[in-house]
């Protein structure tokens, strides 16, 4: 299953967005910047894909899921050479199916999450199978609370998550409905890996109950990262504020700022008024295409900061016919204590938005290839001066 989401139209018109604030970017200090540097690059096979679903940096290597035959991928992240591919059983004792979500734990460790039976696998060497487990839903349909299930999705900009017996995952709520408040839309889920309890997390903030958001992947998809303290940091694409957790309790969170600052205004919702009423593609995605909006953010724990991924409004002429909208990028760079110390407009590529991890060597975005047998990521290396 290939959700590498970007925006495939097939509504025909064109429109210009209004006047726009202006942002600034800068180091609020003087003493912090981040770089552009060498492209990162990776020479694929014949039976590998440069779209994934899952991707992330451990052990140094560069590891992946690779739909074309149901596997993982791994590379030496320092040569960009190809190391070793698993194979991962559809069927049989091993099976996992597909549809699948990767996090590479350790050799003897790898979680594998079913999307459309909520199951979870623990592989270990060589794929083997150690147990599965059906992560069942909970609904509660009452007047007072609606308690929906989040649609779980851990991607490569919200991987799943271990922290001793915990495993975090998140998803997301697809659609609009009446009745949403700060505790009946959980986005975060911490699966006790001893007892097999399950806990929920962070629903959706308080901006998101005052209209209508479209439903979709542009506002409704939550981002997190983890640090190596034991918390789990929240980002939500409506919100300038940021939401942490410490692991195995949920009861709790702080809240920072992490905005873009200057003179931003909130992000209005595209219908004032809540409900389930289902929008037009066209005013949903000109709406998107015309405000800021917040994506994931990553913990860089060489650097001991975070880099919250912000998309800005688009401020030249949006073609509604074009194959890939896309909007410029910013990263805002917060320091261990969530305060945020610079802010940086990136140069104008072809980003993946939706693939973005953290090394030794900087902060990684994948970039289109037109070679389809290239994965490449564009580098941006922060430094103290």
């Amino acid at each position: 299953m290939k959700i590498i989401f970007l925006f495939f139209l097939v509504v025909s018109a064109c429109f210009s967005c209004s006047r726009q604030p202006e942002y600034i970017f800068e180091s609020l200090t003087g003493d912090f910047d981040i770089m552009e540097s060498a492209d990162k690059t990776f020479i694929l096979d014949s039976e590998t894909t440069q779209m994934t679903d899952c991707l992330q940096f451990a052990d140094s290597l560069l590891i992946f899921s690779n739909e074309y035959d149901n596997s993982l991928v791994f590379y030496d992240f320092l040569t960009g050479r190809f190391k070793q591919k698993i194979k991962l059983a559809k069927e049989g004792s091993d099976g996992v199916g597909t549809s699948i979500f990767t996090y590479y734990k350790s050799k003897d460790s790898i979680f594998v999450w079913n999307y459309h039976t909520n199951t979870l696998f623990l592989l270990g060497s060589n794929a083997k199978k150690k147990w599965q487990v059906v992560v069942s839903p909970r609904f509660s349909t009452s007047v007072d609370s609606l308690l929906m299930w989040p649609v779980i999705m851990p991607r490569t900009n919200n991987l799943m998550t271990q922290s001793g017996d915990k495993l975090i995952l998140s998803g997301m709520f697809f659609g609009e409905m009446k009745g949403e408040n700060s505790t009946n839309r959980p986005v975060l889920i911490e699966y006790d890996l001893r007892t097999g309890g399950v806990s929920y997390g962070e629903s959706y903030p308080s901006i998101y109950h005052k209209g209508n958001w479209g439903g979709g992947f542009m506002y409704r998809f939550p981002y997190h990262t983890a640090n190596s303290t034991g918390d789990v940091v929240l980002s939500f694409a409506a919100d300038p504020v940021i939401r942490v957790h410490k692991i195995g309790d949920f009861s709790h969170s702080s809240s920072y700022y992490a905005g873009i600052g200057g003179n931003e205004p909130p992000i209005p919702p595209i219908e004032e008024k809540a409900g389930s009423r289902y929008l037009d593609e066209k005013k949903s995605v000109s709406h998107y295409m015309c405000n800021l909006s917040y994506s994931s953010i990553h913990y860089d724990k060489w650097n001991r900061c975070y880099y919250r991924v912000v998309n800005l409004p688009q401020k030249q002429e949006v073609d509604l016919n074009a194959p890939i909208m896309r909007k410029p990028l910013a990263l805002i760079i917060l320091d261990d204590d969530f305060q945020i110390i610079c802010r940086k407009l990136l140069p104008d590529y072809a980003y993946l938005i939706n693939q973005c991890f953290v090394s030794p060597e900087g902060f990684h975005i994948q970039v289109e290839s037109d070679n389809d047998d290239i994965m490449r990521f564009k580098t941006f290396k922060f430094y103290r001066k």
